[in-house]
């Protein structure tokens, strides 16, 4: 099926580089919310081919460009797109203030709002469904919906269809297209952000849910090499071994020895559950993360959770979710409008929103 493209062809690195603003001890090791100034990226050498995927845009309905009225000045001729969830989740969500500041960026006459989704299991689904047939140009999905969206729509593409879960919906005329942009939001950050080479990488992910899923499926696609998931319930994260293809899988309990040994050993460590937003201890032995490893904690508020502070202060290169919550949005943004990502911009509208009280 048709991927999305990033919103630059990734590339590798020579080999795992410098964490961004690495001259900055003792937080330099730590993603503060905000991707490294522009003119401290070191340029990229190695195309990742199999993060290259073009949009199949020729296809798709002609977007307004630049010139337009921001998003603030509305009219019958807005396009409208937003974000779908539980009433909870979307009032909390960062999504409206990353893809509009998107859209002011560029000039384009859009807006994105939240809607929420109060329905459950079949009732969820037909809502959704509506609301991809009531005239907006596309739509985000957050929790708990997801599996829901991936029921809704006509087809399921990109990632979507090999995590069985959606988080982007595509208009594309009478057809509702489904995207799941989350595991590659992550390996566009990791890679374009941080240098980080996910070529043959062991990647150990904590968690065995939804999170879980799109980050093993996503970083495997970029060219993760061996994948162990550590999950309370071992069955539930054996279960993720089809999201691994044809690489090296195995779950373990989070409170195997061998848990331990496997965080040791990792390159990439990835906190796929939401412990640590209630400042909760980590779940993995923070003294075992080897000097040099790329830690990431999905969880992006705080922006510096236990497990990034640990990680820090053991040596490993260690980042909050915000990177690829951005990414993600990204993606969907050129999704629903054919447009490159204003990836500056959207940071922007992140970090803005994570300083309103």
């Amino acid at each position: 099926p048709e991927r999305p493209r990033l919103p630059v062809a990734l590339q590798h690195p020579g080999g795992h580089g410098p964490a961004a603003d690495a001259d900055r001890q003792p937080a330099a090791l730590v993603h503060t919310g905000g991707p490294p100034a522009l003119g401290q990226r070191r340029p990229l050498l190695r195309p990742l081919e199999r993060l290259r995927a073009p949009l199949v845009l020729q296809e798709r309905r002609s977007v307004r460009s630049g010139g337009g009225p921001p998003a603030e000045v509305l009219s019958g001729l807005t396009s409208v797109a937003g974000v779908a969830g539980g009433p909870r989740q979307v009032a909390r969500s960062l999504s409206p203030a990353i893809h509009n500041a998107g859209y002011r960026a560029l000039g384009l006459d859009w807006v994105y709002v939240g809607f929420p989704v109060a329905a459950e299991g079949a009732d969820a689904v037909a809502v959704l469904r509506g609301l991809g047939g009531s005239g907006v140009a596309g739509f985000n999905v957050t929790m708990p919906h997801k599996l829901a969206a991936a029921e809704a729509v006509d087809r399921l593409a990109g990632e979507a269809a090999v995590v069985g879960a959606v988080n982007a919906v595509e208009v594309a005329g009478s057809e509702l297209v489904g995207w799941n942009t989350d595991g590659e939001g992550l390996a566009s950050f990791l890679v374009r952000e941080t240098d980080t080479d996910l070529d043959g990488c062991s990647l150990v992910v904590i968690g065995a849910g939804g999170s879980a899923r799109s980050v093993v499926s996503g970083l495997v696609l970029a060219g993760a090499g061996s994948v162990t998931v550590l999950a309370r319930d071992p069955d539930r994260a054996a279960s993720l071994a089809p999201m691994a293809g044809k690489g090296l899988f195995r779950a373990l309990p989070l409170e195997a020895p061998a848990s331990a040994d496997a965080v040791g050993s990792a390159d990439v460590i990835v906190n796929a559950t939401p412990v640590g937003q209630e400042g909760e201890a980590p779940l993995i032995p923070v003294g075992a993360i080897r000097r040099g490893a790329v830690v990431v904690d999905l969880v992006y508020h705080p922006l510096e959770t236990p497990l990034v502070q640990a990680a820090s202060r053991a040596g490993a290169r260690a980042y909050g979710g915000l990177g690829m919550l951005v990414h993600q949005a990204a993606l969907a943004f050129e999704i629903f409008t054919g447009r490159t990502a204003p990836l500056e911009a959207m940071w922007a509208g992140a970090r803005e929103a994570l300083t309103r009280p």
